[in-house]
């Protein structure tokens, strides 16, 4: 049975790099078109606690320019509003080879639909972090920037690489985050199941159809427990 709730994570919208978090323009429309066909609603994830039947979330990391080139239109024409997580630091840069949105394109995508959360400072795994004020300045003052550059509340917040541990959990909670989001790579069931998270389904360039149907499934939170079997599954790439 589907999941009422699904949330997917991408990064980078490209035709320009074959890394495993960049897909193509052509791809992402597929994938919304086929959920609309599925009959997912599209929703705002402020909307979520009304949710009344199947429904669909897109999300992306890291906040790469080619968002701003390639996805933003695309999403427009299907009315939907992802959530786009942004290192304050990183704004204008490069990183991972990839250009970064710069001030001017953040404004824009915010003015025009796109909800904006925190990554992070400087996207350092957290729970590597052992000094308490380089904590904090990560967390707080990510938070703090955006706000200031937006002036809008930043109620959203995704750990980079996904690196969280429960005082972390309760840091980010005291500094006036709303959700944390997460693709969790074990420890569903207690994620899944904290109001204090959203999960989210990371999606790669190797996911072919029917991987990528599983994964709108509570079935994948299994299946992906056996790496030989999802191997086999992205070998079948003919597969619709």
């Amino acid at each position: 049975m589907s999941k009422k709730l699904t949330v997917l994570a991408y990064h980078s919208i490209s035709n320009e790099y074959n890394d495993l978090l960049t897909i193509s323009p052509k791809r992402l429309e597929k994938h919304i078109i086929f959920l609309i066909k599925k009959q997912f609603e599209i929703i705002d994830i402020q909307n979520i606690e009304k949710i009344k039947k199947k429904s669909f979330v897109i999300t992306f990391d890291d906040g790469f320019e080619d968002f701003y080139i390639n996805g933003f239109k695309l999403l427009k024409k299907y009315n939907i509003s992802p959530i786009i997580f942004i290192c304050p630091n990183l704004i204008g840069n490069f990183f991972e080879g990839k250009k970064i949105l710069n001030i001017n394109q953040i404004k824009e995508l915010s003015n025009n639909g796109v909800i904006i959360g925190s990554h992070s400072l400087t996207h350092k795994r957290l729970t590597e972090i052992e000094n308490k004020k380089e904590m904090y300045e990560e967390l707080y003052n990510s938070k703090k920037k955006l706000e200031d550059l937006l002036t809008q509340n930043i109620d959203y917040f995704c750990p980079p690489y996904n690196c969280i541990n429960h005082q972390i959990e309760q840091l980010i909670l005291e500094l006036g985050y709303k959700k944390i989001f997460i693709s969790p790579l074990n420890n569903y069931k207690y994620y899944n199941q904290n109001p204090n998270y959203i999960v989210r389904t990371p999606i790669y360039r190797n996911d072919n159809n029917l991987l990528f149907r599983l994964k709108l499934t509570d079935f994948y939170q299994e299946l992906k427990k056996n790496d030989k079997i999802l191997l086999y599954l992205r070998k079948l790439k003919k597969i619709i």
